[in-house]
């Protein structure tokens, strides 16, 4: 299990593509993330592993979050 805060510094970004504005995007300042992750040996060379994970911004009525999942097979030889 893991918990962070995150400051962005730069506040809005703006998307340019081929010349034209695309829009700008309001940048959030502080966020907030948990997770919470693990493992487990199938074998002497084989490990499944996983993490979920949640963010979401601390300025007030924000609709800014994000979901992560991530899982994988490690193999050893």
């Amino acid at each position: 299990m893991n918990g962070n805060r995150l400051n962005d510094f730069t506040r809005d970004s703006s998307v340019n593509g081929a010349g034209a504005d695309l829009g700008t995007i309001a940048g959030e300042a502080t966020w907030g993330k948990i997770g919470v992750g693990g493992s487990v040996t199938m074998n002497d060379t084989t490990t499944l592993y996983g993490e979920a994970s949640y963010r979401s911004a601390f300025s007030g009525g924000s609709d800014n979050n994000g979901l992560a999942l991530t899982t994988g097979l490690r193999m050893q030889w």
